[in-house]
């Protein structure tokens, strides 16, 4: 997928026209009520800790207003669909010899909510987005419903702000959830930046 923009680009139309199936399957009546409306990640007692996390002030309050924007986002959602809410490449099953996406899992998290969370970890900042864009060429012909660029990348930083907050209590060196400290930072940082923070 870093590689090679044209297999990044199938790979996610592939996942574009997986996410229009479960957008549009179960209708609203059906899910309403049983399910959250608000993902669990973030989850508001790590970002209680950031300022234990991060000593940038500058980079605390820029974090402040995405996720200010966030909260502001979720009051104006007039179509909820069941969403993963926690979809990457972490949770897809991919056939080991033809590299196809057969099915997706680990849907723990799943709200009733804003459709745009499903396309979050789709944001790459290597081969210029193709995964994300092979999804949306999928995904909007087949739901009729035009995705928000802005809105996804909105997501994707507050979940890289997650993930930054998840650090407390390790040590920064500490590869925890895949990366060190620094790696956490710079995520955060190029995902701001990205959405105009």
């Amino acid at each position: 997928i870093a590689g090679d923009p044209k297999f990044a680009h199938s790979f996610g139309a592939d996942l574009g026209r997986m996410l229009a199936e479960q957008h549009t399957r179960i209708p609203s009546a059906e899910l309403s009520g049983w399910l959250p409306t608000t993902p669990n990640w973030p989850r508001p007692e790590d970002l209680s800790h950031l300022a234990e996390v991060v000593e940038d002030a500058r980079l605390l309050a820029r974090i402040e207003q995405a996720l200010r924007l966030r909260a502001e986002s979720r009051r104006a959602l007039q179509d909820p669909v069941l969403a993963h809410a926690d979809l990457g490449l972490h949770n897809v099953v991919v056939d080991p010899v033809t590299f196809q996406i057969v099915g997706l899992f680990d849907y723990e998290g799943a709200v009733f909510g804003d459709r745009h969370y499903d396309f979050a970890y789709l944001v790459c900042h290597c081969a210029k987005e193709s995964m994300l864009h092979g999804a949306l060429s999928t995904y909007q012909p087949a739901t009729g419903t035009r995705i928000e660029l802005e809105r996804v990348r909105q997501l994707h930083a507050v979940a890289a702000i997650g993930f930054l907050a998840f650090r407390h209590g390790h040590p920064p060196e500490d590869a925890w959830c895949g990366r060190t400290l620094s790696e956490d930072l710079a995520w955060t940082d190029a995902a701001l930046r990205q959405v105009g923070l």
